[in-house]
């Protein structure tokens, strides 16, 4: 991590917390990279939306530890760094986040943390409701915008799948969503038991989020609580498949075991944004796994090349010409392919380096030099 090694984690912010905003974090400047390279000189917005933004800030109990940022906080700061990045051509285009929250003093907080961070009004518009009753205002932003949407409410009732689907079949947005596991066992013994009075509204709830009774099929077939969350994750990510969206799952785990709190899944349009997301989990995984250890809550420098498996660069040239030789394909069919079918350690990065090596041992032809994008064609 880049933060100073004399710098303590607030311990108001639990790992699982800590390691999905940093997670936020990451991915958003990748995303924001991958849009504003791809508009170059066009005219375009950049949105980030977070649906239950809550106070936006983590502030410190003792004076040894830092107030630490919430994700509202998160999403505005990135979009204002790359705002003033030189490396891209930002004076045409909108940055800004739209913030709800439906709680009338975590709202009133909100308020004071953005305004005490300095950003500007201009760059954000903050609404005291429930997101809810706010979709049409969302979608008109979605349908002209790129956004990234970030919906973690921590509860299952404020997610209804019919609502997100709205919100995500725009080819524009990408999506993290919070996927509650620990609520859905809970609510799987409730529902399965025969002695529980409220059953109806659980599974109202239930189908809701899913957005279909087909859940109800799973609860029944399995009895372990573990393999019932895996299979409704698999579940819910197919029905993501149908909106047109890649998606990946990363679990966040209890501070003292290794049971599964909650998952983030990760929805897209792009490839290349996905594959990009895939080297983001693996950090992601990582720096879970090392804050789970490191029980002093010290910000010690975690040196990820040491804690991520990456598959040597010649092992992925080999695989990659094996799986191709004697075809024609474009970057989109590769990167689908390291996506989905190559196992660990194959990335965005790595993969360049693999394909250089097929180039410069002419097992490979590209008429596009060595530009390696979606929209690359190789010979193999």
């Amino acid at each position: 991590m880049s933060n100073p090694q004399d710098i303590y984690f607030n311990r108001e912010k639990s790992a699982a917390t800590r390691a999905k905003h940093e997670l936020l974090s990451r991915y958003q400047k990748i995303w924001q990279g991958i849009i504003l390279n791809g508009l170059k000189n066009n005219a375009g917005s950049l949105v980030y939306l977070d649906v239950c933004a809550g106070s936006g800030l983590f502030p410190a109990k003792d004076a040894e530890f830092l107030d630490e940022a919430g994700s509202p906080l998160i999403g505005l700061f990135n979009l204002s760094t790359v705002k003033a990045d030189t490396r891209f051509i930002t004076d045409n285009k909108e940055f800004y986040a739209l913030l709800y929250e439906k709680d009338v003093s975590l709202f009133s907080e909100l308020i004071t943390n953005l305004q005490n961070a300095g950003f500007s009004k201009e760059m954000y518009f903050a609404e005291n409701t429930d997101y809810l009753d706010r979709i049409e205002t969302i979608l008109d932003c979605v349908k002209n915008s790129f956004t990234l949407a970030f919906f973690d409410p921590f509860s299952i009732a404020p997610l209804p799948f019919n609502v997100l689907s709205k919100i995500m079949k725009s080819g524009k947005t990408d999506a993290l969503i919070f996927f509650p596991a620990k609520q859905i066992q809970k609510y799987q013994g409730h529902i399965t038991g025969s002695d529980f009075t409220g059953k109806d509204a659980l599974l109202n709830q239930m189908s809701d989020f899913f957005g279909t009774v087909d859940w109800m099929q799973i609860i029944q077939d399995v009895n372990d609580g573990n393999e019932a969350i895996e299979k409704l994750t698999k579940f819910y990510m197919s029905n993501i498949a149908k909106l047109g969206k890649h998606s990946l799952a990363l679990d966040f785990l209890y501070e003292e075991q290794e049971n599964v709190l909650f998952k983030i899944i990760f929805a897209t349009s792009n490839t290349e944004a996905a594959l990009q997301a895939k080297r983001v989990f693996s950090e992601i995984s990582a720096f879970q796994a090392f804050l789970k250890r490191e029980k002093s809550f010290q910000q010690l420098l975690f040196n990820e090349k040491e804690q991520i498996y990456e598959m040597p660069d010649a092992a992925i040239a080999e695989a990659v010409y094996t799986m191709f030789r004697g075809t024609k394909i474009t970057g989109e069919k590769l990167y689908h392919w390291a996506l989905f079918d190559a196992g660990p350690g194959v990335f965005k990065n790595n993969l360049k380096r693999a394909l250089t090596i097929l180039k410069r041992e002419r097992r490979i032809i590209n008429p596009d030099g060595y530009k390696w994008n979606s929209y690359t064609k190789i010979e193999f």
